[in-house]
Formats: structure tokens, sequence, C-alpha cells
């Protein structure tokens, strides 16, 4: 599957808009010229729509993603696996995901859950600390393995033993906490 997300070049037939139920607001990412962004939403703490775009299927580890993305500032385009999606309000939210988080200081991995009494629970899983230039476009690929990420960014390669992985997973993209901006998405079976 490959989305370019030029103005008029693309579907939404295999994919769908969702949010973490942390954030109210849920509004798509908004289209330009040459990629999708997400907007400001002033009832955000940071002033940022928190929107993924997401597959309408679910997945199994074997996968990856592979994005070309940009940010500013202190801002967070992120690979986000979504456990399932639930119907609110006529839009879908995930409460139970895993976040591999791209930022000026690096790639942070977040697992993210709901307990029992509604609460969204967060656990770090990898922080990598490395200067990530805001303003410039990078190549950014999440591997999904049954027990592993591997994450390269702009060539570098990383990988990270993870027990947290489901079993099946939607995939996806996630402007976070600024302007985010995605130029393209591929999802495709790793090689061996």
């Amino acid at each position: 599957m490959k989305w370019t997300f030029l103005k008029d070049n693309w579907n939404m037939d295999e994919l769908v808009w969702a949010g973490s139920t942390r954030f109210p607001a849920m509004p798509e990412m908004e289209q330009q010229a040459d990629h999708i962004a997400n907007i400001p939403t002033p009832a955000s703490r940071d002033g940022y729509a928190y929107v993924s775009l997401v597959t309408k299927e679910k997945l199994q580890p074997g996968v990856k993603l592979s994005t070309r993305c940009a940010f500013d500032d202190k801002a967070a385009p992120l690979i986000v696996l979504p456990k399932k999606l639930i119907e609110k309000d006529g839009k879908l939210f995930y409460g139970d995901y895993l976040e591999v988080v791209l930022w000026v200081n690096g790639i942070n991995i977040w697992n993210l859950w709901t307990d029992e009494t509604g609460e969204v629970r967060i656990r770090n899983l990898m922080r990598l600390e490395k200067h990530v230039e805001s303003g410039v476009i990078h190549d950014f690929t999440v591997e999904i393995e049954k027990d592993r990420f591997t994450v390269t960014l702009d060539g570098s390669r990383v990988s990270i033993y993870c027990g947290d992985i489901y079993e099946s997973f939607h995939l996806g993209i996630t402007g976070c906490e600024g302007p985010c901006r995605f130029y393209d998405m591929r999802i495709e079976p790793i090689e061996k």
C-alpha cells in the first residue's frame, strides 16, 4: 500500500481518520499542495490537533511503515499502532496504542493503554537522544516484528526488543505537539 499526499492524488479507500482518547478535539489533517498536515486547534494543550491516519484493516507483525515527514520546533510526527478502533459520536478513537515518535531531540517509543478507570496510562519503552533537524524532510521507517521495532531515520538504524507489540493492530501516522507534515506513506511486508 502506498500513498503520495499530493492534492487530488490519493484516496481514503484503505484508511480512516482516528485519534487518541486522550485528546477530545480530532479534526482531519489539512491537505496542502504536496503534503497533509495537522492543523492549529486552540482546544489542544499545545495548540495543534493530535490526529492519525490509520489503516481500516488490522495488520500483523512482519510489516513496515515508511514516511517522508517534517516538523517545526518541538512538534512530533509519529508512527502509531492502535490495538483497536472505537467509534464514539461518529468519530474513531483508540485507547491502547504504541507510538514511535520523531522529534527534535531524537526518537521515543511509548506504550499507552486505558486502565480499568478509563484513564490513559503511559510508559516509555525507549529514548534515543539524537539531534533531529526541524523544518526539513526526513525519511522515517519503522519495521514491526513480533517482539522488535527497527527504526530507520535518514539511513541510521536502531533495533529494540519490545514484548508489548500486539498480535494485530491498525497502523498509520500521527501529527502531534505542533506542526507536522507528511508527504507520503508506504506500508509493506518486511523483506527477509
